[in-house]
């Protein structure tokens, strides 16, 4: 195996959910930025991150009982997606494991982020995301590691992640 595919394979997925905010491509407002970034989103470079220890994403008292649902499932998530993706990384789960705890951290930010710019920057994220983990299914495929359907499962994910940036796209233009 040559050097270039043993370091892609040993690139972990997902360290942490990274959302490719590109604010004045999707139209966000001043408003919309102070409010990403108030919201738990933070700033680094042109990517933002989000923590699990993020202060936006705890219980607060203020809350009400559908925005702290909404927090917890946020939270669990981005828990479960940290110990999934070790968990794959050490060959201990399939990757279909990981897509799917992706897509439950995508639906719950959803549904907490409902402003337009920053939905479609989450579904930018998600499919950013899809690519790399098909990019190295496919490479640990054509070198014989790892089960071969990962990487069809890989493929069906991120057309799955294009289709659903395709159709938020749609809706706001």
């Amino acid at each position: 195996m040559n050097k270039t595919i043993g370091a892609l394979l040993l690139i972990p997925f997902v360290h942490v959910l990274l959302l490719s905010m590109a604010l004045a491509q999707n139209g966000a407002s001043k408003e919309t930025t102070q409010k990403i970034t108030e919201t738990g989103i933070q700033e680094k470079g042109r990517s933002f991150e989000i923590r699990i220890d993020d202060p936006a994403y705890r219980e607060n008292a203020n809350d009400d009982l559908e925005t702290k649902l909404t927090k917890e499932k946020i939270r669990a998530a981005l828990m479960e997606i940290g110990d999934k993706r070790k968990s794959v990384d050490s060959g201990q789960d399939q990757v279909i494991f990981l897509f799917e705890t992706q897509k439950r951290l995508i639906a719950a930010l959803l549904e907490f982020h409902k402003e337009p710019a920053i939905a479609i920057s989450i579904l930018e994220t998600n499919l950013e995301m899809a690519r790399q983990i098909e990019t190295n299914r496919r490479l640990r495929a054509e070198n014989g590691i790892g089960r071969p359907d990962e990487h069809a499962i890989a493929i069906y994910f991120r057309a799955d992640a294009e289709l659903q940036l395709l159709r938020a796209k749609n809706k706001n233009k």
